[in-house]
């Protein structure tokens, strides 16, 4: 019986929250509020629009811009490379043909340190 009861209690409770439902003022308001935040999804979405437009072309014009750096960059690095190589030759080459004034400099001033390429 208690399961009936309760069953009822339900009914009457959905009832009671359908008839609210029904108030046309109630319902007014609630077309109201959607009708409000419609708007508002339609002028953020809008705005969203706009944004992503820009952002699209400024990341291909940065695109490029940053594509020619890196360019720019391993022209430099192969460039210090062949420039490294020959500062070293030249070091070994001066070594070899003055040995004796090297090792007093090496001597004077200590061994220099090894650079990292």
């Amino acid at each position: 019986m208690s399961d009936a009861g309760s069953g009822s209690q339900r009914s009457e409770t959905l009832v009671g929250g359908l008839s609210r439902l029904s108030d046309e003022q109630a319902l007014a308001h609630i077309l109201e509020h959607q009708a409000v935040i419609r708007k508002r999804l339609q002028t953020t979405t809008k705005a969203l629009q706009v944004f992503n437009s820009f952002s699209a072309a400024r990341y291909a014009e940065n695109a490029r811009a940053i594509e020619g750096y890196a360019r720019l960059l391993k022209q430099t690095q192969a460039d210090l490379e062949t420039v490294f190589k020959r500062v070293r030759a030249l070091k070994r080459a001066v070594e070899r043909q003055h040995a004796e004034e090297h090792a007093e400099v090496l001597n004077e001033i200590g061994e220099a340190p090894e650079l990292e390429d």
